[in-house]
């Protein structure tokens, strides 16, 4: 039985309890309401199964004849075309197909050579010693701009000094 349905049948059955039975016979009505109700179930879940069916085989038939019309105008576009074995559609085709494979044979010998010069640059770079002199070049760079900041911050003091220097003479006059 599906959830909705036993929620349904719950909420019968909670609404058929009286708050407090008194007899036995109470009971007993219940029982056979809720029997009755059990019976009553079944056909009704059947019908709207049977509702459910038609509608999606309603549904497949309009897909059915969807795809049988899109089948139908793609064939009539290709009879419209020459794709016969000798046709110009297919003579393009063939002739596109092999331009292709040669721009593809060309790419790839390309990128061979392009492959081989890298790995030689790459080669010859180590064994030069390039590398080093670069990094040798880069230290010495550094270094050379730590003494000209340092040489800027000493002057600046010394214009700071010889400044303050002045201002004193200035005001001991």
């Amino acid at each position: 039985m599906s959830t909705p349905l036993r929620a349904l049948l719950a909420g019968v059955l909670l609404s058929l309890v009286p708050g407090q039975p008194g007899e036995a016979n109470e009971w007993e009505t219940i029982r056979e309401r809720q029997e009755s109700i059990l019976r009553a179930l079944p056909p009704r879940s059947a019908e709207v199964e049977a509702r459910e069916r038609a509608a999606r085989s309603e549904q497949e038939k309009r897909a059915e004849k969807v795809g049988r019309d899109r089948l139908a105008g793609a064939e009539g576009i290709l009879k419209g075309s020459d794709w016969r074995a000798d046709g110009a559609e297919r003579r393009k085709n063939r002739e596109s197909m092999a331009m292709l494979q040669r721009n593809l044979e060309r790419a790839n010998a390309s990128l061979s050579r392009a492959i081989e010069l890298a790995e030689s640059t790459t080669t010859g770079l180590s064994h030069s010693g390039v590398l080093q002199r670069l990094a040798r070049l880069e230290h010495e760079q550094k270094v050379r701009a730590q003494w000209q900041n340092d040489q800027a911050a000493r002057d600046r003091e010394r214009q700071h000094r010889e400044r303050a220097a002045s201002e004193r003479e200035r005001g001991v006059r």
